[in-house]
């Protein structure tokens, strides 16, 4: 196996994969798993319980190979994003509310609170468990990596974790592995490609991606459908048109007989970590 990230006295160091179930932090895992690259301790998943079905069956599908190998895959939440979402919009000041980077009728974004609150918190709050350290007791010096599936073309994404006692690590970086790399090797392997993992609301999807919602996952396309809606009440929509997001038209240049000048920036689907 691997010692590529071994580092004097790394046993005293508890080193867990953030993972996302998405196109690179999947590929980290397999390696791992093959003995390609040398094995976190475990691996840890945020649920938002507002991902896509396609992601959670991706991920029963990764828990399954991984505890079969031995490997512990982790879900930790603190509810369902988009009923904090919703928590205060009557103005119920005992209701906790986190908010999304909607796009205001006013102009501007809002504030970005997800990634903080439903992503970065509950995992390092799962560390401190897996240390055995108590809630807000001091940690000093390094005592746990974070793995990050982030690819050297994503390198401009690398940071300092915000906890002074988690270092981030990126595997894939110091492979200088890009996404392509990454769904070459989950191929060649004989392992499935996921689809993008994100919540099926998330602002940042691209027109392909809310396209191939609504096409593929009416179920979801209407709860997203109805959330948008619900949003305009206080002023926000999902889409950067500040349109109802069933009124957008997704349509390609192709569906209205054009020639597509944007080769190779089709969405795939893979650009989750």
């Amino acid at each position: 196996m691997s010692t590529l990230y071994w580092r004097p006295g790394l046993e005293m160091i508890l080193r867990v994969q953030s993972f996302g179930a998405g196109l690179q932090s999947t590929c980290m895992l397999f390696m791992q798993l093959l003995g390609e690259i040398e094995r976190c301790d475990c691996a840890i998943f945020a649920d938002t319980q507002d991902e896509s079905a396609a992601t959670y069956a991706h991920l029963d599908y990764c828990t399954r190979y991984a505890a079969e190998r031995g490997f512990k895959i982790h879900r930790v939440t603190i509810g369902k994003l988009s009923e904090k979402m919703m928590g205060n919009w009557r103005k119920d000041a005992n209701t906790s509310f986190v908010t999304i980077p909607t796009f205001g009728d006013r102009g501007g974004i809002n504030r970005r609170q997800c990634t903080r609150e439903f992503k970065v918190a509950p995992i390092t709050k799962k560390v401190r468990e897996l240390l055995g350290v108590a809630p807000r007791k001091r940690i000093k010096g390094i005592a746990a990596e974070s793995w990050q599936g982030i690819s050297i073309d994503e390198a401009h994404r690398m940071k300092t974790n915000r906890e002074p006692w988690i270092r981030n690590v990126y595997p894939l970086v110091d492979l200088r592995m890009t996404r392509h790399d990454c769904a070459n090797w989950l191929k060649r392997h004989g392992f499935p490609i996921p689809s993008k993992s994100a919540c099926i609301f998330c602002p940042y999807h691209d027109a392909a991606t809310w396209r191939r919602m609504k096409l593929e996952s009416p179920d979801e396309w209407q709860r997203v459908v109805e959330l948008d809606r619900k949003l305009r009440v206080r002023g926000e929509y999902l889409h950067r048109s500040l349109k109802p997001l069933d009124e957008v038209d997704f349509s390609t240049a192709e569906d209205h007989g054009q020639l597509n000048m944007q080769f190779g920036n089709e969405c795939e689907g893979m650009c989750g970590v």
